[in-house]
């Protein structure tokens, strides 16, 4: 991950962002969620992450539970 990206982060207190992560289906977004989710949690935050495929051939558009897509985060007590 770019040093760049996670710079935004960094001066977060205690204070709650918002983050809007969207894109083409296959492009990465559940990897780059999972990576700053990750980063985040390294530096000691809690997070909550809403996934949502509003387009799914599938389901027709649904809120996913996406924590299989990124199990190295699953668990945390802090997601």
């Amino acid at each position: 991950m770019s040093a760049e990206v996670f710079s935004h982060f960094r001066d977060i207190k205690n204070e709650s962002h918002i983050v809007g992560i969207t894109g083409s289906p296959g492009v990465g977004k559940s990897t780059l969620t999972g990576k700053i989710a990750k980063r985040l949690l390294d530096e000691g935050k809690t997070i909550g992450i809403i996934s949502v495929d509003p387009t799914s051939p599938f389901s027709g558009g649904a809120f996913l539970g996406d924590r299989v897509r990124m199990t190295d985060i699953s668990l945390h007590p802090n997601v």
